[in-house]
């Protein structure tokens, strides 16, 4: 295995390992998925990400695009960046599923909630922190972001339809997520394996995703909080190295 493969694969066994670690005490999340999670309290939780959805998309993703090295990078990163902003426009943005959702929750999506959401002390800092970021260092940001979907976000789905009620579409942010970044998470494993080259370059990447799992969003997702594993990383990887293609007669 070349050393590009080899990091990779260190990659994905540092994230599969995160959705191993036990969750802290009163973990949202674990409480949506056991049915115990009080609708007011999932609507405190997912308005208050809004800042963070919104700071992803309108800090770190320009920043990649106009960061990125050379044209066929910028391409690459424009298959994986080009849904969230919405491929025929607004309507199909990652956003607009998100405010779809927050509606049907019951949560206030006025204009004056999401500008005062962009303008939290929380939010202020984490966009603060993308900016302080390296390209490469934003590339791991960016894969931390898009393996929660195949890891939670189907889990999610099928306990907020069953606690509250809500529709298929109602949860299409959270199905569309869990489906579609399986190949986005994989061309960004790829990309950053590569782009990372030097010892010091690789531990920069790890220390963004760790430091990514710390807090916030990220913190909450990024744990055991089903016991259910709807994907695996590692075991992907493992499946492909050793699968040989069979010889034709």
């Amino acid at each position: 295995m070349d050393d590009s493969k080899s990091f990779e694969l260190a990659l994905r066994k540092q994230i599969d390992a995160k959705y191993l670690r036990p969750p802290a005490a009163g973990n949202p999340f674990v409480r949506l998925v056991a049915g115990e999670l009080p609708r007011a309290d999932c609507q405190e939780v997912y308005g208050g990400m809004l800042g963070s959805l919104l700071t992803f998309n309108q800090v770190l993703l320009p920043r990649l695009l106009r960061n990125a090295p050379s044209v066929s990078h910028r391409v690459e990163l424009m298959s994986v960046i080009a849904p969230e902003w919405g491929t025929t426009g607004p309507k199909d943005a990652h956003p607009t599923f998100f405010l779809e959702f927050l509606r049907a929750l019951g949560v206030d999506v006025s204009a004056a909630m999401m500008a005062n959401a962009l303008e939290t002390p929380e939010v202020r800092e984490e966009a603060r922190y993308l900016r302080s970021l390296s390209q490469l260092e934003l590339l791991a940001r960016i894969l931390v972001g898009e393996t929660l979907g195949p890891k939670v976000f189907a889990v999610l789905a099928e306990a907020l339809q069953k606690t509250y009620g809500l529709t298929p579409r109602a949860t299409l942010y959270f199905t569309l997520h869990a489906h579609r970044d399986k190949k986005d998470a994989d061309i960004l494993f790829g990309i950053v394996s590569r782009e990372a080259r030097t010892d010091a370059e690789q531990r920069s990447v790890q220390r963004v995703i760790d430091e990514s799992y710390d807090y916030g969003r990220y913190a909450q997702y990024g744990c055991a909080i089903s016991d259910r594993i709807d994907y695996d990383f590692t075991r992907l990887f493992d499946r492909r190295r050793t699968t040989r293609p069979v010889a034709r007669a």
